[in-house]
């Protein structure tokens, strides 16, 4: 995606990041060509920044691996002082060197599915053709505290079977979906809050539940799929959160005209902000202050069919013009907050100004992308869906590969602990005890890497211990997080 807009090399990366993605690095030949194609075709051929940059007096990728091809324009490219960042040519597609601080257009480049059609967020692995998921740490296989929460979380359930009969309801556990309710006569909550709301329908020792209207029923059951739970955070990085507005604001230091500023907190899961009164005019220029020095910013309001409005159409709630003869100028339809006295002036819409996104403080914008927030616990909700289980491992390969998506390095402590704390192994789908074990997402137990034997196991990925075992628990263990699986698309 070729991006409008002048920034510095650091603050293009931010951009990407905050976007889903981040500055193009063109791998080969072809990469580079289609990257230049739509610089050309996007920005009429002017030069862009690219993810490259000298790092240590070494050019390389902007995420510090090897560059693996190159295009400068000429030998001389990559040896002038001070120029330490690349930029794209959009008449040839070759590179020059120039100074990181300069602001230039850039291109940013996000996961586009060809990694196996996985789902945003999950992992393809090529020998098995599926895609894996760890959830960040801090994330549990839910609990359910209250009538109310349990209510939420199964409006996020999609299990509807309406061409079953009604008489399958609670037959079937792959049409149900896991929580962390654990236990036969001691049951317990996996992330080790309290059991204090019991909807069982029988004793058992893992639990779900079903969201059918067929069906129609709340009580936990024994299932296979997955729901999770994880504290939520409310703003992005970058960017302040003031409770009163229930509102993140965030100043970006990039020049863009209107059209692309809007496009851009769009793409961040917000808009321009609208200040709806004094005190979200005082945040917003506060925070343009601090970040821009006091330079002007482009703000969500502008002018339609000679009427002044917000960006989304809604009329104007407030309003600080510096003049009352701002908003008659002829041909200056869009307006900017002054960063000195956060007065606004009207300018045209096409020139380039940095710009206020706001992020709305509501529902799924507090939690990570595709979770829902719960306001009566404060806390985000997952489920990835039918199809997803807890990891199965079969081969040597795959327990690797599954092994490098997992952060459980423990740096801070002695070695002596690996493996003596369950909260630090990642649950992955494998139950039993003696000679029956199986996964659960019914797959064959053809593979054995247990250290000894146990009902439930996880597995760890510390550079202390360095443990490729599937380390087993007892009944009343409480995991750092899970790993899920399911098949590629």
């Amino acid at each position: 995606m070729a991006i409008d807009a002048d920034a510095d090399f650091n603050q293009a990366g931010q951009i990407c990041s905050l976007i889903g993605g981040r500055l193009i690095q063109t791998k080969n030949q072809f990469e580079n060509i289609v990257a230049g194609s739509q610089l050309f075709d996007v920005l009429a051929g002017k030069s862009t920044f690219i993810g490259i940059r000298r790092i240590n007096g070494t050019w390389s990728y902007a995420d510090g691996t090897p560059l693996t091809f190159q295009k400068w324009k000429s030998a001389n490219e990559t040896n002038q002082v001070g120029f330490d960042c690349a930029m794209m040519q959009g008449n040839d597609f070759s590179w020059y060197s120039t100074k990181c601080e300069l602001k230039w257009p850039f291109i940013c480049t996000f996961p586009d599915g060809r990694d196996g059609n996985c789902p945003n967020g999950w992992k393809f692995y090529q020998r098995t053709s599926s895609c894996y998921w760890t959830p960040a740490q801090g994330a549990h296989l839910v609990s359910i505290h209250s009538d109310q929460e349990n209510r939420f979380v199964l409006n996020l359930v999609a299990s509807v079977r309406q061409n079953q009969n009604v008489q399958n309801c609670d037959r079937k556990p792959f049409n149900q979906v896991l929580i962390g309710l654990n236990g036969t006569g001691t049951e317990h909550w996996t992330d080790g809050s309290a059991f204090d709301y019991d909807h069982r329908n029988s004793g058992a020792y893992t639990y779900g539940f079903v969201n059918d209207p067929l069906c129609y029923q709340d009580e936990l059951s024994l299932s296979t799929l997955l729901l999770a739970i994880i504290s939520a955070k409310y703003c992005p990085p970058g960017s302040i959160d003031y409770s009163d507005g229930k509102e993140c604001v965030m100043v970006i230091d990039a020049r863009a005209d209107y059209a692309t500023s809007q496009r851009l907190c769009g793409l961040m899961g917000g808009r321009l902000i609208q200040a709806q009164n004094q005190f979200e005019n005082l945040v917003a220029g506060s925070q343009a202050l601090d970040v821009l020095s006091g330079h002007a910013a482009l703000i969500g309001v502008i002018q339609l069919n000679g009427t002044w409005m917000y960006g989304d159409g809604t009329p104007l709630k407030y309003s600080k013009w510096k003049t009352p003869n701002e908003p008659t100028l002829p041909g200056q339809n869009c307006a900017y907050m002054q960063g000195n006295d956060f007065a606004w002036y009207s300018t045209k819409c096409q020139l380039k100004w940095p710009f206020i996104c706001t992020i709305s403080d509501q529902s799924d914008l507090r939690c990570p992308t595709g979770w829902s927030f719960y306001q009566g616990t404060g806390y985000c909700y997952y489920t990835p869906g039918y199809g997803a289980h807890l990891a199965s491992i079969h081969s040597a390969t795959e327990n690797r590969f599954v092994l490098n998506l997992l952060q459980t390095a423990r740096e801070n402590q002695g070695v002596a602990l690996c493996g003596s704390d369950s909260s630090m192994s990642i649950l992955i789908g494998l139950n039993g005890t003696g000679n029956y074990h199986h996964w659960t997402d019914g797959t064959p137990f053809d593979y054995d890497r247990r250290n000894s034997g146990g009902y439930t196991y996880g597995i760890e990925n510390d550079p202390l211990c360095y443990n490729e075992r599937w380390l087993n628990w007892d009944k009343d263990s409480v995991y750092g997080s899970y790993v899920c699986k399911k098949m590629a698309v």
